[in-house]
């Protein structure tokens, strides 16, 4: 029993493929605009996967009964640095060229033209060189981006941070906020604070028979892990929320991420053979040239008759010349 698959032709697998990939571009639009214009709604994602692991009373300081930390991470008023802007630009002009490609890909695999899918194979190498960048920075926490971010987001803590009276400087409101959901400390770690921001180092007598580093702070600062007062280096959460914020983003974000990235690359070069093949298919071959000679009747008839004439003469010739040479012996035999 012979099994019947159907033969697919190349225009029809490239339409598809180019199909899929205009959607992914349309979506990567999305997000980078989506970066672009609220980055905050990206920390609040983060947060709000925390809120039911915080106590009641957990960013209410006891005494004052101040709430140093706000349910909503509002930071939209805040610039958070430049890689925000670079890296919704590289996911942003990365959708674009997807959609390019993509619309390229679809016209030419319908008309059937050269010249559309020579630029969709321009266009496929591009996107495919943003993506590589975009991956690097899903998976590479050592890549230049990061390196930059931290540097920007640490000088925006010493800038804006401010302990005293929090519930004033929404900034402030929402680092604690992260702070405490993640468990981290800082961008990179406590020593961004400083020594006289959050909490300052205590060396007195009565803590040094005990050889730790004691810390005393003002407030209940999120980088605490038990009740205030006085605390060694054991109960502050030392990992940076740069780190933590990586990390989850990996852990949630990182597979559906990688998926869409490896998939694009893939049609893409997909894409690019079958659009080679389709500009091999569709050339057609050169026939050989025959050169042909045309002569108009009237002229043709004119040179047949004076060919003509000429074999009369040539004959009329051959004729006389032969009744000389017969006179010519007659001649000749008489004269003898």
């Amino acid at each position: 029993m012979k099994i019947h698959v159907p033969k697919i032709s190349a225009d029809r697998l490239l339409i598809g493929s180019t199909f899929i990939s205009l959607i992914l571009g349309l979506l990567l639009i999305t997000i980078g605009s989506s970066i672009h214009i609220d980055t905050s709604g990206f920390i609040e994602l983060y947060g709000g996967s925390f809120d039911a692991e915080l106590e009641p009373n957990v960013c209410v300081e006891p005494s004052t009964g101040i709430d140093f930390c706000s349910r909503r991470n509002d930071l939209s008023n805040h610039h958070l640095g430049d890689w925000v802007i670079s890296l919704s630009s590289l996911v942003f002009i990365t959708g674009f060229l997807v959609i390019l490609f993509s619309l390229l890909g679809l016209a030419g695999a319908y008309c059937k033209q050269k010249a559309l899918l020579l630029l969709m194979i321009a266009f496929a190498c591009g996107s495919v060189r943003l993506e590589v960048d975009i991956h690097d920075i899903l998976t590479n926490e050592q890549s230049q981006f990061h390196a930059q971010a931290k540097e920007e987001l640490v000088k925006l803590l010493q800038q804006s941070y401010k302990f005293a009276m929090p519930e004033n400087n929404s900034f402030t409101q929402a680092i604690n906020l992260i702070m405490l959901q993640g468990e981290c400390c800082g961008i990179t770690g406590r020593a961004d604070f400083g020594t006289n921001l959050t909490f300052t180092r205590t060396d007195g007598f009565v803590y040094r028979f005990l050889q730790k580093k004691f810390y005393a702070f003002v407030r209940k600062p999120g980088c605490s892990e038990s009740p205030p007062s006085f605390m060694t280096e054991d109960d502050i959460n030392t990992e940076g929320c740069y780190d933590t914020i990586f990390r989850y983003v990996s852990d949630v974000y990182g597979d559906a991420a990688n998926g869409i990235m490896f998939y694009l690359i893939i049609s893409h070069s997909f894409a690019v053979v079958l659009a080679m093949m389709m500009m091999m298919m569709h050339t057609k071959p050169q026939a050989p040239q025959i050169s042909y000679i045309v002569v108009d009747s009237e002229v043709f008839s004119l040179l047949s008759n004076d060919s003509n004439k000429d074999d009369k003469k040539t004959k009329r010739n051959g004729l006389n010349g032969q009744k000389e040479s017969g006179a010519a012996k007659n001649g000749s035999s008489e004269i003898w």
